[in-house]
């Protein structure tokens, strides 16, 4: 009996230690200036991309700008199809339909580059979407590891 009970403060012990040395999501706080600048050094693009109005938001990802508190988006100049978008959702945004809108713009990225252009066609296949707690964060990069590893660094 002695060693049940022993047994059960030790695993209740062990449960209160891991739960308060891991990170909501909800509590993730991320500067998307920097994680935008660490994609940009961190990742070799092989096309030159370039910083988007976040004005275009609406146009490009269907997402209203009601949406978005805050975003960081850089694209290519069509040929390669890399690109990253990166999103932190205001409080009243619907993240599904946030998360819907840009499956939808990776979908078309796939489509649009099959029988195309291989490479990007092969490049947007390998896209990500990212979650983390209110931000969103899409990626098409020749370095999808680098892509992840740059958003857990900066999600730290």
């Amino acid at each position: 009996m002695r060693k049940k009970q022993t047994l059960t403060l030790v695993m209740l012990l062990v449960t209160l230690l891991l739960a308060s040395c891991t990170k909501s999501d909800k509590q993730v706080s991320i500067n998307l200036e920097t994680l935008a600048d660490s994609l940009l050094e961190n990742i070799a693009f092989r096309d030159n991309l370039t910083q988007m109005d976040n004005a275009l938001i609406e146009a490009i990802f269907f997402i209203g700008s009601d949406s978005i508190e805050e975003s960081v988006i850089y694209m290519d100049s069509g040929a390669t199809g890399e690109m990253f978008a990166l999103f932190k959702l205001s409080e009243d945004a619907d993240s599904d339909a946030v998360k819907g809108a840009l499956d939808m713009y990776l979908s078309g990225v796939v489509s649009a580059n099959e029988g195309y252009n291989a490479e990007a066609h092969a490049l947007a296949q390998k896209g990500k979407i990212i979650v983390k707690g209110q931000y969103m964060l899409l990626g098409i990069t020749p370095n999808q590891e680098a892509f992840e590893a740059s958003i857990k660094k900066a999600s730290q």
